[in-house]
C-alpha cells in the first residue's frame, strides 16, 4: 500500500492501525525477537521476513513519515481478567518492540479511544521529518548559517 508514495514521495504519511506484530525482522537484534520469548501465544513474529524493516527504511529514505497507531484492550468479561493481563503484557511487549522501528502512538481500542488518538497520529504524519541538518541565525549583520529553503526567503 505504501507503493505510490515510494514512487513519488511528496511527503505523505502512512499510518498503520492495529496491534499485531509485523513478521520479525532478519536482523536477530531487533527487539521484536523478545516477542518469541511470551510462550503459549501465537503471533506473527513466529515468522522471520525482512519485508517490514526494509519498507520502513525505503519509507525514511523517501521521507513518507509512518505512524502506529497502537490500539490496546482495556474490557473483558469477568472470566476473561487473566487472559486480558496475559494478552496486555504480550501488547505492552510488541508496542515495545515496534517503538523501536516506528512512531507508536497508544490508543485504547473503542471508539473513543480511536477518535481521540486519530488526530494525534495525523498530526504527527503531518509534520515535516527531521533533516538532521542544523540550522541557526547569527547575531543582527551576520548572515544566516543555512541557505533559504523556499523562494520567498531568497
Amino acid at each position: 500500500m505504501a507503493g505510490p508514495l515510494l514512487r513519488q514521495p511528496h511527503g505523505g504519511g502512512v499510518l498503520i492501525v492495529g496491534n499485531s506484530p509485523p513478521d520479525l525482522p532478519l536482523d536477530a537484534t531487533s527487539p521484536l525477537y523478545d516477542l518469541l520469548d511470551f510462550p503459549g501465544h501465537g503471533t506473527t513474529a513466529r515468522r522471520r521476513d525482512g519485508r517490514f524493516a526494509r519498507l520502513l527504511r525505503r519509507l525514511d529514505d523517501a521521507g513518507v513519515r509512518v505512524v502506529y497507531l497502537f490500539l490496546e484492550h482495556d474490557r473483558c468479561n469477568p472470566e476473561e481478567v487473566t487472559d486480558l493481563h496475559d494478552h496486555r503484557a504480550l501488547h505492552e511487549k510488541v508496542r515495545l518492540a515496534l517503538e523501536q522501528h516506528v512512531q507508536v502512538i497508544p490508543a485504547l481500542a473503542d471508539a473513543e479511544g480511536i477518535a481521540q488518538k486519530v488526530g494525534e497520529a495525523l498530526q504527527q504524519l503531518s509534520e515535516p521529518q527531521l533533516s538532521g541538518v542544523a540550522c541557526w541565525k547569527l547575531p543582527p549583520g551576520g548572515s544566516d548559517a543555512c541557505p533559504p529553503t523556499s523562494e520567498r526567503e531568497r
